[in-house]
């Protein structure tokens, strides 16, 4: 989630939108959970859907970041896996194959 009041109140609402439900949630509730008076949290988002979009956003930002991570790991362990001064066909071939296959996966 983003650093600062915006992601602690993301951080707050999610918590607040896995435990209760999106539509249970009061404002009041998130900006509690959020160390804030509901005035202050208004000066933030103008509306729980404004935080829920955040919400949204910050999970796939993490989704895609993850992702990342997998497909760099993924691309070591090939290399290692495959260690010459020149690549093979084979080891270019299984790279391909490996990357295409980590872009199309579900996050």
């Amino acid at each position: 989630m983003k650093h600062g009041k915006h992601g602690l109140i993301a951080q707050a609402a999610h918590r607040l939108f896995q435990q209760q439900g999106f539509t249970a949630t009061k404002m009041a509730q998130i900006a509690s959970a959020a160390g804030m008076t509901a005035a202050n949290l208004y000066v933030y988002f103008d509306s729980k859907l404004a935080i829920l979009y955040e919400v949204y956003r910050s999970l796939a930002r993490h989704s895609r970041r993850r992702r990342e991570l997998r497909q760099c790991a993924l691309i070591e362990a090939l290399a290692r896996r495959h260690r010459r001064a020149v690549p093979s066909r084979a080891f270019l071939n299984e790279m391909e194959v490996a990357v295409g296959s980590v872009r199309h996966a579900p996050a």
